[in-house]
């Protein structure tokens, strides 16, 4: 079996988590890269000002953006049957869960790997386990934080040092 690989990261509106504004996604196939990519998607509700701060995403933005739905069809091949990673996994999957019950859209089967939980059990020397500071940890280049593909981005590297460090990171239940 084909072992596919996909970082990814959202930003939202804020309180609300299933509404997505952007989606980074970074894709493996047979340990190879072979994709990156950056959504911006219409959540068809204003965005909260504290959510705006830290993303700088405005509603006028991603008003003519395609919604969650108007994407699915690409970004499927990217999320169904794959190994999903994210930084804080929980976050990110409630996001995914929360816009594919929105949409009344199925999705087939994945797995998914935190780096965060995965970053805790090996009881690094850091204060927190935020990505951020993780990033410094290993000395990795984080980019623009709170923008999804540079956060994607940071994930990506950072579970990479992780299975150097811990070997074989372990996948949610």
């Amino acid at each position: 079996m084909d072992e596919k690989l996909t970082f990814l990261d959202f930003e939202t509106t804020g309180f609300r988590m299933n509404r997505a504004v952007s989606l980074g996604i970074v894709h493996y196939k047979n340990k190879i890269r072979i994709s990156e990519k950056y959504y911006l998607i219409n959540p068809m509700e204003q965005i909260e000002p504290m959510a705006q701060r830290i993303h700088g995403i405005s509603f006028e933005d991603i008003m003519d953006e395609p919604t969650f739905s108007d994407l699915w069809h690409e970004i499927s091949k990217y999320i169904e049957g794959c190994t999903i990673i994210a930084h804080n996994a929980q976050y990110d999957i409630r996001v995914l869960m929360g816009e594919l019950r929105r949409y009344h859209i199925e999705c087939k089967n994945f797995d998914v790997i935190c780096t965060c939980e995965n970053a805790r059990k090996l009881h690094l020397p850091v204060p927190n386990n935020k990505l951020d500071t993780l990033c410094r940890y290993f000395h990795l280049n984080t980019g623009n934080h709170h923008n999804a593909l540079d956060d994607t981005i940071a994930c990506e590297n950072l579970y990479f040092c992780l299975r150097n460090v811990g070997g074989n990171l372990l996948k949610r239940a």
